[in-house]
Order: structure tokens, then C-alpha cells, then sequence
């Protein structure tokens, strides 16, 4: 999967639709290979159900592969009801679309003074601090942008998720062969569901309530854009009476937010969206209530093959048609991991480009050594000859010397030939273990620190690995080495196989990343 390389959405008052390289084209790149064979799928996790779906591009729009819907039993957990609707789906599975669980999904409405776009990221994110109470350095988080040229202002919708919550997500699947290429809230799930079906009217207030469990998730928009978002509890009386005072009387009090302090105009539609059934009497609670259209959200209709798709698969079908059909709101949680992916990439990259500059240089200079050391050979062939032609008179020299000077120059001959040697030996074998290493080497793993001693030989070092993803970092560390004991190129010469150093954890631009050393002596 090629990282996203832009993170920001521009909706320009002519048309008021995402415009930009990750809001159009983000869906080739995110999606990977499966663009090419136009399937997709959709995985909807709750704290009762898995909904997996598979849908597949054709011309005459979204066709529905298959669906399988699992309950999480007592006693199971997440990963462990999704390997069993994978088995009853009977598709090979390897890359997933996947929601973010309504209760850890943060989304804010804020305005600021229009700046340029290379200064959104800080600015917002600064901006963010004040509207949410969590630590900011604590979540992933994405926005949208709305540009308002005319009034020198923007308009921010803000999401944010616990890092915590995004990692386990990402880990659970991983181990069981799930690679989570978008996690996205719910809101921009069934949003896409509802443009495709043009339930949505984009130049009138539309609320979308979204029912899930004990929770009710309600969302104001118009234009396409998110103007409030807000959760609220639906007590288990409120559900054994099959009464909603209480929920009703809660987005009353929201209608009443946008109209006053948003100084929107009133509400033109609800549509009501969940994972159950919906109740009839919930339906006509909310028509007699607000006196205004209340539909159902429609799930088939958009669909090829799709008959007996009902409302209860709308978020997951929503999440499947990530990549053919675009939603008001699109956020990812990944893309700041994805974007230090990218840097790890160029880094390790340069550090390739940096240890082929060495080799060369090393090349260059044990070419010289050779040349020199031939150089010197054929001086020492010459002065052979000349003592060959002089032997009588060396002779009488020798004769001269003591047996004490004799031994020194023998002596100082010997030392003089194994630096010579030794020289030339040990620029040779760094070389070739700098060469192993390259070959080996991981992806998203790097070196940042190589130090080498001659006598006696040892390598210490030092890397870092990042895959957002805690065990699978220690496995990359772990094959790394396992790898390297078995390379029998790479130990030569060293006394002892390879030894682990500490393995730690520290951050860099934000992102928690695993540390190791290992030492070869």
C-alpha cells in the first residue's frame, strides 16, 4: 500500500464537494490492489455484531460479493468472531475498511481565521486543544477543511480517536491477517451510504441519527458539512418501555443549538440509521414530535444484487464503498501513521544510498591499498634483484651483525608484513558485513547508529523499527536477528552468534516506535 501523501480536504463555495489530491484520489492508493480487481470490503465492528462486507465496482454501480453478519458470544472476543464470518463468507480476506467504535470516535465543529493551506496542520491542531478534553498528543486525529474565501475564515471539522483504541484495533486484526487499510467513524460511513442513495439534499439541514446499542449518534449537516455531532445514552427504561422521552427531548435541545447559536436554518429531514431493526413506534415518536419528513435509511437501492440488504448493514456497507463512492465527511485515523511510514521509507532509503556510498568508498580504498601493496611488490621484487646481484656484499654485511640485530630486523620485518595484512584483511571484512546487513535488512526497520572495532572484531547496532502495531515491531526485531545468526557470511570471523541488547520504546514526531541493539563480537 502506497502511503497518502496529502491529508486535507478543500470545499470551494461553488460546489461545496471535497476537492483535493486526498479526497478524490486518496481511494487508489489507500485501497492498494484491490482497486484493480474492484472489490472492497467493509468490516463493521460492534459490541453485539460483526458485519462483514465484500462489494465489487461494475459499470452499473456498486455490486454487493456477499455479507455475513456474527454475533460476539459471551465469552468471545473481536478477533474471534471475525475469523468466523470470514469462514462463513468464504472470501479470501487480507485487507479491511473498518469503523471506529461510536463510544472512542471524537468529532468537533470549529471555526478560524482563513490561513494557508501549509500551515493547517499545526494551526488546527492547535486550535483542537480547546475543543476537546483530551490530551491532544494522546489520539489520532484527521480534519476537513471548508474554505470561506469571501469572509477570510474556514470551517474545521475535527476528528480525533485514542491512540490506544486505534493500535488494539490494528494489532487484534493483524493477528489474524487483517491489514486495516481506512478506520473511519461511523458518521462518514452511513453518510456515504445515504449520498449514494440520494437521500441526502444537500442545500436543506439534514439529520442523520444513527441508533447503536445504548447509543444514539446525532448529525447536523448541510452543504455537506458536519455542523454538530453529539452522542447521547438511551437508557435501558427508555428501551424496556419502547419510550424515548428522554432521547427526544435530547435532540430537541440539539435542533435547537444549530438553529440558535450555528445560525442555521431549521431542520429539513431525519433520516434514522442502525445496526437492528428500528422500531415503528420510534419512527412515528419522531414524526409526531419534530412535525417534520423522518425516513429510514435505504441500503439496497444504490446496490446491484443487493435484494434483502436492509437498514441493519448500512454502516457496513457504507464502509465498503469506501473508494467507489465518496462520503461529506472523509477521515482516516491511519493517516498520520501512514506519513511516517512514508519518512521511515525515504530514511531508510537514504541510509541504503549512504552504506552503498561507503561500500564504494571502502572499494576505492582498499583499490588503492592494492595498488600501493603491488607497487610495493615490485619494489621489493626490484631490490631482491639487487641483492641477488649484491649477495657477496649483503653477505659480508650479515656476517657483520650480531645474532641480536639480526632477530630485531626479522622482527621488525614480521610486524611491518601483519599490518600490512591486517590492514588490508579488515577493511575487507567490514565491507562484506555491511553488505549482509543491506541485503537482510526489513522493511520499516532502520539503522541509526553502526559502530564497528577492529581488534577484536565487534558491530554494535542500533535501529529502530515502526509498524504502529507494538508485536509486530518485536517480530520484525526478532526475525532480524534470528536472521542474522543463521547468515554464516555475517558471523564470520566474530567469536560468538549474535547477542540482543535491550529492546525499548521512545517517540518520534509523535508516533511511538520500538528501539533495539544487537552486538556481534
Amino acid at each position: 500500500m502506497k502511503p497518502i501523501l496529502s491529508k486535507f480536504f478543500i470545499i470551494t463555495k461553488k460546489n461545496h464537494l471535497p476537492h483535493n489530491p486526498r479526497a478524490i484520489k486518496p481511494h487508489g492508493r489507500i485501497l492498494g490492489d484491490r482497486k484493480s480487481r474492484g472489490e472492497i470490503t467493509g468490516l463493521y465492528i460492534s459490541r453485539k455484531f460483526i458485519d462483514l462486507m465484500q462489494l465489487k465496482r461494475t459499470p452499473a454501480g456498486p455490486k454487493l460479493v456477499n455479507f455475513v453478519r456474527e454475533e460476539v458470544t459471551e465469552g468471545s472476543t473481536i478477533s474471534q468472531a471475525v475469523k468466523r464470518a470470514i469462514r462463513k463468507s468464504n472470501l479470501k480476506i487480507e485487507e479491511v475498511i473498518v469503523n471506529l467504535p461510536l463510544e472512542s470516535a471524537l468529532l468537533r465543529y470549529f471555526q478560524m481565521p482563513l490561513i494557508p493551506e501549509q500551515e493547517w496542520k499545526s494551526a488546527i491542531k492547535f486550535e483542537a486543544k480547546r475543543h476537546i478534553p483530551f490530551n491532544i498528543e494522546d489520539m489520532f486525529f484527521d480534519f476537513q477543511v471548508v474554505k470561506k474565501e469571501e469572509e477570510k475564515r474556514m470551517e474545521v471539522v475535527f476528528a480525533a480517536a485514542p491512540k490506544k483504541e486505534v493500535q488494539k484495533i490494528i494489532s487484534d486484526l493483524s493477528q489474524i491477517g487483517l491489514k486495516v487499510l481506512v478506520l473511519e467513524p461511523v458518521s462518514s460511513s452511513v453518510d456515504r451510504v445515504l449520498q449514494l442513495n440520494k437521500q441526502i439534499n444537500p442545500q436543506e439541514s439534514t439529520v442523520i441519527v444513527n441508533i447503536i446499542g445504548d447509543n444514539a449518534n446525532v448529525n447536523i449537516l448541510k452543504n455537506n458539512i458536519f455542523y454538530f455531532v453529539r452522542d447521547i445514552k438511551i437508557t435501558p427504561d427508555e428501551k424496556e418501555k419502547s419510550s424515548f422521552d428522554n432521547l427526544l427531548q435530547e435532540i430537541r435541545f440539539s435542533f435547537n443549538y444549530y438553529e440558535k447559536k450555528l445560525k442555521q436554518e431549521k431542520i429539513g429531514k431525519i433520516i434514522l440509521c442502525s445496526d437492528e431493526e428500528i422500531e415503528p413506534k420510534l419512527v412515528e415518536s419522531f414524526k409526531e414530535n419534530f412535525k417534520i419528513d423522518v425516513e429510514l435509511g435505504e441500503v439496497a437501492k444504490g446496490f446491484v444484487n443487493a435484494e434483502g440488504l436492509g437498514l441493519k448493514f448500512c454502516f457496513a456497507a457504507g464502509l465498503a464503498l469506501k473508494g467507489i463512492t465518496k462520503s461529506s465527511l472523509e477521515i482516516n485515523y491511519l493517516w498520520q501513521q501512514e506519513e511516517l511510514i512514508k519518512k521511515i521509507a525515504i530514511e531508510k532509503k537514504n541510509f541504503v544510498k549512504t552504506l552503498i556510498a561507503e561500500g564504494v568508498l571502502t572499494v576505492l580504498v582498499l583499490g588503492g591499498i592494492f595498488f600501493i601493496t603491488q607497487g610495493q611488490i615490485k619494489t621489493a621484487k626490484k631490490e631482491l634483484e639487487e641483492i641477488r646481484r649484491k649477495r657477496p656484499k649483503v653477505s659480508a654485511e650479515i656476517r657483520n651483525l650480531n645474532i641480536s640485530q639480526l632477530r630485531l630486523k626479522k622482527k621488525n620485518l614480521r610486524r611491518e608484513k601483519a599490518v600490512l595484512k591486517e590492514l588490508i584483511d579488515e577493511r575487507i571484512f567490514l565491507t562484506l558485513k555491511l553488505n549482509e546487513l543491506n541485503k537482510i535488512l526489513p522493511d520499516n526497520l532502520w539503522f541509526k547508529e553502526i559502530n564497528w572495532k577492529e581488534n577484536p572484531p565487534s558491530l554494535n547496532l542500533k535501529g529502530s523499527v515502526f509498524w504502529g502495531d507494538k508485536q509486530k515491531e518485536t517480530e520484525t526485531i526478532t526475525n532480524l536477528f534470528s536472521t542474522m545468526g543463521k547468515n554464516e557470511l555475517l558471523k564470520q570471523g566474530f567469536k560468538k552468534d549474535p547477542e540482543m541488547g535491550p529492546i525499548t520504546e521512545s517517540e518520534e514526531r509523535g508516533q511511538r516506535i520500538t528501539n533495539f541493539e544487537i552486538n556481534m563480537r
